[in-house]
This record gives C-alpha cells, structure tokens and sequence, in this order.
C-alpha cells in the first residue's frame, strides 16, 4: 500500500476500471478496534467481507465519510469492499 496524504491506494483485489481514474478511498484506523471510518464517494455500497468473502455487513450510504460499528465481529482480517457507480475495490482491515 501506499498513501498519498489523506488517499490510500490499496492493494487492489477486484476493480472495474472507472471512467475518471482510480477511486479515491481511504479507510482508518487499520488495526482497529471498535469502529472503522470508511472514506469514498457518495451513493456507494460498503460490503465487510470475512477471509472466505462472506458478507458480515451491507451498508448503502449516501455519504462520503461512514463510520462503521465492528464491535461484534471476531479479531481477525477482513475485507472491506466498496461499490461505487463506476468501479469496486477492496481493502483489507485488521479488527482487534
């Protein structure tokens, strides 16, 4: 990964080309530890995947910044899968 001021350019699991270039995405904190903020263009679908790509969580937001409660979910890696218009990327996040 490598990070750009505020935008993050993660290691890109799935991506559908969008029309403008890369979609700018940013989530934080990674470790985390009770709540996610999650940073990407308006109208999007936040999907928090577990390491066999199940979904644990769907989220339509309307808002470019979503915090996320993850609390109940085990220690462990998952994937955060974001779904915009024009593309789908996916980031990787520690939860202790």
């Amino acid at each position: 990964d490598s990070t750009n001021s505020n935008i993050i350019f993660p290691d890109v699991i799935d991506n559908v080309a969008p029309v403008n270039g890369w979609m700018e995405v940013s989530i934080y904190p990674n470790p985390a530890k009770g709540t996610i903020t999650v940073k990407c263009p308006a109208q999007s679908t936040i999907n928090v995947r577990d390491i066999f790509g199940r979904i644990c969580n769907t989220f339509n937001t309307n808002r470019s910044i979503t915090q996320i409660n993850v609390e109940d979910l085990a220690n462990g890696m998952y994937l955060i899968e974001i779904i915009s218009r024009d593309s789908k990327i996916v980031h990787k996040v520690i939860i202790q």
